[in-house]
């Protein structure tokens, strides 16, 4: 499923538009809104959404992790320290700098709510979590687990949100809402119709590359089969 979800979203950035769209806005269909968008949360936020909005320290290659947020890591000789380097050119997208702090906040909200990610084996030994300093962030396992890098690098629940995304600093809490949906990934949710369409644009302060001229991407909400297949047909989507 996983899987799938990451070929979505790659057609959503390397697809070119139709002739006939301004403004290079990539038309497409999805059966629900993407949701309110809490990268630590599950339904009704939709996984590639999340995807593209939110980053973890570690991504999935198709083979094993690979750095995102932490450019690199350290894991000690017993397997149950593992010390993160993060990157020092990643901001969100509301223009705030990601460090160890706000990395601190994500887990500490996940974990403040850790019976609704119980199903992950990681929630479960996660015994410590710590910024050592600015960029560099630290946590502490009861056992060793060599699926930790793996699952760090899941759609959820250990995706970043920006310090500006929750609504009270002093007590980030994801259990309910959060203030606004913002991440360092390639794209950011500027506009939501409940029931109509999501519309994201790039996020201007994105660290990496996204290939294609998208521009922004409208993704309407069309809840039967039938209507995404003739909406298609009639060019009024392109995926």
């Amino acid at each position: 499923m996983q899987k799938l979800f990451s070929l979505f979203a790659l057609l959503l950035i390397f697809a070119l538009p139709a002739d006939g769209l301004a403004q290079n806005v990539l038309s497409a269909a999805w059966p629900v809104n993407a949701g309110p968008l809490n990268p630590h949360a599950y339904h009704p936020n939709e996984m590639f959404a999340q995807c593209m909005v939110y980053e973890g320290l570690t991504r999935f290659d198709g083979e094993k992790p690979a750095p995102c947020l932490a450019s690199s890591w350290k894991i000690s000789d017993d397997q149950k320290t593992y010390t993160f380097f993060l990157r020092r050119d990643v901001k969100f997208s509301d223009g705030t700098p990601f460090n160890a702090h706000a990395v601190k906040m994500n887990f500490d909200a996940v974990m403040k709510n850790k019976e609704r990610h119980s199903w992950m084996a990681l929630v479960n030994i996660l015994k410590s979590w710590r910024a050592a300093d600015d960029y560099t962030f630290e946590i502490e396992l009861s056992s060793p687990y060599s699926l930790t890098l793996t699952e760090l690098s899941l759609p959820r629940p250990f995706r970043m949100l920006g310090p500006n995304g929750f609504k009270d600093l002093k007590n980030p809490d994801t259990s309910g809402e959060i203030a606004a949906p913002i991440g360092t990934g390639p794209w950011m949710l500027t506009d939501q119709k409940l029931g109509q369409y999501d519309y994201f644009e790039r996020n201007p302060h994105y660290h990496g590359k996204v290939g294609g001229n998208i521009d922004a991407e409208k993704i309407h909400g069309l809840p039967e089969a039938n209507s995404r297949i003739l909406a298609l047909a009639k060019g009024q989507i392109e995926i």
